[in-house]
């Protein structure tokens, strides 16, 4: 599994009643943005013998909140590596603002996101150390952003990464990447280690600025109330596209608490 490591330079029928927006303490004020597009024609990955994706075509327009779901293997990390750019594709084209992400743009990366439960902050770092040092590569980092989303995951910037627990530190991390304004924000399977708050205060947080433009795809496997702050999914097995459309499109005017069901059995028919 490869993993990041940052360096110093030298919920059914309650969820449908109870959340029905997005929570107001989440309304935090962004400037609009104009997220990113991503097209992906015909792209196909493989590692030795083994495929992982195969023949994926999808097209989302910017300011749409994407959720990408499947079973474990299904190769939705690996999909995010390639539009991040960390991977080749072997077949096929990815654009990112019509540009190839494997292809070292500066302006493109400036203003996407990448948030993984497999980056490690170095664990005698302070918070304030991990935050000035994010900052530098976003000119768009909004310090005022940074005191309201830090007082919204109560955390300080004094601590030390050390003493935070796996969910204290993805807040760390999620405050950083909140206050980068950026254009897309790609995550892979951090909600799992969120508790229930903090959870739903991410979901609200991404929510808000889906809304006010910025394009989001979110891998994980964590589907409570997923529906309800979603635009969009994305539906893998075993490397192939089971469904990508509108969530609305996906139900078909079937109650919301069927959500899962559906999910379960479009992935068990493939």
């Amino acid at each position: 599994m490869r993993r990041i490591q940052l360096q110093i330079p030298s919920v059914k029928e309650k969820k449908e009643s109870q959340i029905t927006e997005v929570p107001k303490d989440s309304r935090i004020s962004h400037h609009g943005v104009v997220g990113y597009e991503l097209k992906i024609e015909n792209l196909s990955y493989h590692v030795n013998e083994k495929q992982i994706l195969h023949d994926i075509n999808f097209s989302l327009s910017g300011g749409n909140f994407v959720a990408l779901l499947g079973e474990n293997g299904s190769g939705k990390s690996t999909l995010l590596d390639l539009i991040m750019g960390f991977r080749i594709p072997k077949a096929g084209k990815i654009f990112v603002d019509s540009k190839e992400p494997h292809i070292d743009d500066l302006t493109l990366k400036a203003n996407t996101i990448y948030l993984s439960e497999k980056m490690d902050v170095p664990v005698y770092w302070k918070i304030s150390d991990y935050l000035d040092f994010h900052k530098h590569f976003y000119p768009s980092y909004s310090a005022e952003l940074e005191e309201q989303y830090m007082h919204e995951y109560k955390i300080k910037r004094d601590t030390n990464f050390r003493s935070l627990s796996a969910g204290e530190n993805k807040r760390a991390q999620i405050v950083a990447a909140l206050a980068s304004n950026p254009q897309l924000i790609l995550i892979d399977e951090i909600t799992a280690v969120l508790d229930i708050v903090g959870r739903q205060k991410f979901m609200g947080h991404l929510s808000n600025l889906a809304q006010r433009g910025c394009t989001i795809v979110l891998a994980t496997n964590i589907l409570e109330n997923i529906e309800l702050f979603t635009s969009h999914l994305i539906l893998l097995n075993k490397g192939q596209l089971s469904y990508f459309g509108d969530i609305k499109s996906f139900m078909k005017n079937q109650k919301p608490s069927l959500f899962i069901e559906q999910i379960a059995a479009v992935l068990e028919a493939a």
